[in-house]
Formats: C-alpha cells, sequence, structure tokens
C-alpha cells in the first residue's frame, strides 16, 4: 500500500517546508491505487465513525456511492447514500438548493462522517456541508477532473454568485484508479485543463509578490516548487490520458460512469497516466493546504472560468466543465500577459507573436515554463531599469482577444518599478496560447472558446470584468483592468 501523503511530505520537507508540515495536518491516509474502496471500512471502523452518508448524484451513486455503502454495511457501519438531484437540464450544481438537500439528509439521520462520492461539484457540497454538521468527511475521487479534493474552500454558487466559502478539508482521500480510468473522458481532459491552469496561476502568484512589494500573496518558492512539479508531471502524460468513457452531452461536473475498465496496453498507457494525473492534482490540493490559500493553483485563468460559470448561470445555459474552463482560459491569458508586457515595452504586435512568442514556442519550452524563468525560481533574478515605452494600441494575433492599451501596460509596468524586468522575464516564459491549445488537444480536451460553446464577445467581457471576481487577488489581469478603467 503506498500512501502518497507520506511522498508528498518527504518532497515539502526537501524543499525546507518542516514549519507549514507541522501547522498542516494532512489528509491521512491518501490512496492512490486499485483497491482504494476496500480499505475503507477498516479506516472507518477505526475512526469510531458508526453512520455515514455517501453524498453522489446519479451517476457516481452507480460507480461508487451503492458498492461504498455496501462495504460499509458489511463491516456493520450504518451507511446510506444520499443522491444530490440533477436540476431541470439534469445537471448538479453546487448552490443553495443542493447544499440545503444534502444537509436535510445527512443531519436528521445523525451521520457522524461524510463521504464526498464524485467529482469536484459533490466534493464542493460535501466539504461545507461536513464543516456546517460540524462533522468530518473523506474524499473518494470518482474522476481525475479537478485539483479541489483536498481544498479547505468551497466554489459555491449564491444566488448566482460564485463564491469561495471556508469550510473543511478531507478527513482521508480513496481513489480508486479503476473508477479514475473509467471517468468519462471529458472529466479527465478537464482535470488536465485544471492542472495546466498553473502556468499562469504560478506566474501571477509571483506576480503579485513583485507588484505589491511583498505585502500580498504569501509567496513561498518551496509551495511554488510542489506545485511546478505537479504540473510537468501532469504535462508528461497529456498524450497518455485519452480513455474512458467518451461520453457525450452536456460538460456538466458529474462523475463516473461504470463501464468496463480496458487493460493498459489496450489503452496506450492511459491507465497510468490518469493516475499519475490524479495524483498530480491531489499533491497541487494539498500545496494550497500548506499554504492556507489558493494562489498557487488559481489566477486569472481561474477568475475567467468563475466569470464564465456565473454568466452561463444567469442565461440558464448548462455549466461546462471546470477544468476544461480553466484549460482554455490559460491559453488565453498567457496570450493576454504576453500583450500586455509587449505594449508596456514598446514593442509592436501582441499575444502569441515578437521574440517572447517565438522563445516561449522553442524545443526548450515543450512543456511549458523554463527551467530558469519560472516563478519558483525567479525571487533571485537581479532587478534592471524599467523599459522604454511608447503609446498606441497592441493587437494580439488570438481574434478573441481585445487590443491592449499601451498607455494602461505602461503604468502597470511604471508602479513596478525595477520589479517589471522580473514581471517580464516570467511571462515571456510562459508558453504560447498555441502552445497550449496542443497540449489541450493532446489531452482530448477543448482548446478554443469555440468549443466551449463560448462567443468573442463573452471572451472580451471576462477579460475586462473578470478580476472584479477576486477583488482581493492582485493578478496582472486586476492591475492592468485597473490602470484601463482609470484611463476611461
Amino acid at each position: 500500500m503506498s500512501d502518497l501523503r507520506e511522498s508528498f511530505r518527504r518532497q515539502a520537507e526537501a524543499l525546507g517546508l518542516e514549519e507549514r508540515l507541522q501547522a498542516c495536518p494532512l489528509p491521512e491516509p491518501i490512496l492512490v491505487e486499485a483497491d482504494a474502496l476496500e480499505r475503507v471500512p477498516a479506516y472507518i471502523a477505526g475512526q469510531g465513525w458508526r453512520k455515514a452518508a455517501i453524498a453522489c448524484d446519479e451517476r457516481t451513486a452507480a460507480a461508487a456511492g451503492r458498492r461504498l455503502q455496501r462495504l460499509l454495511e458489511q463491516a456493520g457501519i450504518d451507511a446510506f447514500v444520499a443522491v444530490i438531484a440533477a436540476d431541470a437540464a439534469g445537471d448538479v450544481v453546487a448552490d443553495e438548493a443542493s447544499l440545503m438537500e444534502l444537509l436535510l439528509a445527512a443531519k436528521p439521520a445523525g451521520a457522524d462522517v461524510l463521504f464526498a462520492a464524485g467529482a469536484g461539484t459533490i466534493h464542493d457540497l460535501t466539504r461545507f456541508a461536513a464543516y456546517a454538521l460540524g462533522i468530518p468527511f473523506v474524499s473518494v475521487p470518482t474522476a481525475a477532473s479537478v485539483d479541489g479534493f483536498t481544498s479547505l474552500g468551497a466554489p459555491l454558487l449564491l444566488r448566482g454568485v460564485k463564491t469561495t466559502v471556508a469550510a473543511v478539508g478531507p478527513a482521508a482521500v480513496f481513489a480508486e484508479t479503476g473508477l479514475l480510468q473509467a471517468a468519462p473522458a471529458p472529466l479527465t481532459a478537464a482535470g488536465f485543463g485544471d492542472m495546466l491552469g498553473k502556468l499562469t496561476s504560478l506566474a501571477d502568484w509571483r506576480i503579485e509578490h513583485l507588484l505589491s512589494g511583498g505585502a500580498q500573496g504569501g509567496w513561498s518558492a518551496g509551495v511554488a516548487a510542489l506545485t511546478d512539479s505537479a504540473l510537468r508531471r501532469s504535462i508528461e502524460q497529456a498524450d497518455r490520458l485519452r480513455g474512458g468513457e467518451a461520453a457525450g452531452g452536456s460538460q456538466a461536473e458529474q462523475g463516473g460512469a461504470v463501464v468496463s475498465v480496458q487493460a493498459e496496453a489496450e489503452q496506450g498507457g492511459a491507465a497510468s497516466g490518469v493516475e499519475t494525473l490524479a495524483e498530480a492534482l491531489i499533491e497541487s490540493g494539498l500545496a494550497m493546504l500548506l499554504l492556507g490559500a489558493s494562489h498557487p493553483a488559481s489566477g486569472a485563468e481561474h477568475h475567467l472560468s468563475h466569470y464564465w460559470e456565473m454568466e452561463l448561470h444567469r442565461a440558464g445555459a448548462r455549466p461546462l466543465l471546470h477544468g476544461a474552463k480553466v484549460g482554455v482560459a490559460c491559453a488565453i491569458i498567457a496570450d493576454y500577459y504576453r500583450a500586455i508586457v509587449a505594449a508596456a515595452s514598446g514593442k509592436d504586435g501582441g499575444a502569441g507573436s515578437g521574440e517572447a512568442a517565438a522563445a516561449a514556442a522553442g524545443t526548450g519550452r515543450a512543456a511549458g515554463v523554463d527551467a530558469e524563468a519560472r516563478p519558483g525560481a525567479a525571487e533571485g533574478a537581479e532587478p534592471a531599469s524599467p523599459p522604454s515605452r511608447k503609446s498606441g494600441l497592441a493587437a494580439p494575433t488570438y481574434a478573441s482577444l481585445p487590443p491592449v492599451s499601451a498607455e494602461a501596460a505602461s503604468r502597470v509596468a511604471a508602479a513596478a518599478g525595477p520589479a517589471w524586468s522580473e514581471i517580464e522575464r516570467i511571462v515571456g516564459s510562459l508558453p504560447s496560447g498555441e502552445r497550449i491549445r496542443e497540449l489541450l488537444a493532446l489531452a482530448g480536451g477543448p482548446g478554443s472558446p469555440a468549443e466551449l460553446g463560448l462567443s468573442d464577445a463573452q471572451v472580451e467581457r471576462a477579460l475586462l470584468e473578470a478580476d472584479r471576481v477576486r477583488p482581493g487577488r492582485l493578478t496582472l489581469l486586476r492591475a492592468y483592468n485597473e490602470e484601463l478603467r482609470k484611463l476611461g
């Protein structure tokens, strides 16, 4: 039996994060293995818990919930399945109605532990319900779809507004590899998109540190390195993730379905690829736990995703997978940031063009951020004089992006002072949007807004307004938009 918790702890200790580990209890155990669910009853009995409520949706009840119920009951533990109802469109949404449904199922029954048997939405609902009831919860992921399984925060739709609410992390994680491999292929691709988002979130985190003079963001090179390591292992598996159920229909965030799992040789390595992705997603979540905040894994790309989610909800449209939106947004933000830097530096051209884009697409950057310029390694860089600037507009080559104001971009650079040279280096180290879309396609996921059904107008609105989703987070997008608003 291999416990991911211990390997993560060793990585963190090697990076000098002993104090953070002592202050932050990690879930125990964290198992990603073939018979993970079989180990749950002994764990529950050892904790002294006697009544379990298993939160799931219809699909994950069939995939894992009812089997888990049988295993617990066979061990003499009272267990029941709480199936969260889908909305009129057939989707389970993490909103007030779903949350109340789970609370009303668990509290009267006297459950002393909750299980989240599903993907991201089920986990978000369960972690807040556990917090509200004052009881622990156990994570049983049914798809490698998000990095929030171990999160302390629950992103909920409250009156149509995406709000991250403080909750509790899981006491333990039991991820069964057969379930993960059998999950619908779009969910796995979404998990890869969520991991790719770390390219821009790590950049934004370092940029926040630089723009605020170290006053915001709580920058930790060690935590950044943990996230970066998980990101790189995911990228290495990009072409090994196709597999599972090729499910169609809505991209709403549901769990895995019951399908037979082919041998790894028949899936072209998909089995081990999905397992590696799942471990990386969990480790990304653990890095956030150590920091006590989501900065390593959530930047402007997540703010675009949340903005689109709220806009679709208001329009009565079906939701899109979180990670699918994040992956597409990551490519957009990478290009947009390059355009902002180019405009501030007085260079002609925009996202995906010029020297920075050519360098980012070079053979040495096939996996993303280069080893020297990535945010986790940039803090020792010597500052240089601010670059020269000129007015005008830099027009990104990606058609959906609005033109960048050179004046607004120059104001950001001026406010950054000597730190701007490092910000230029960080942005220049990002892979181009084209390269990010290639990686998303390798994993079988969407790469463009059009593939998600999003219009150019929706992309432009998000770029101009999404920074307001998290007003306390100082991304490069927020810094630029604040200057743009001042210009009227």
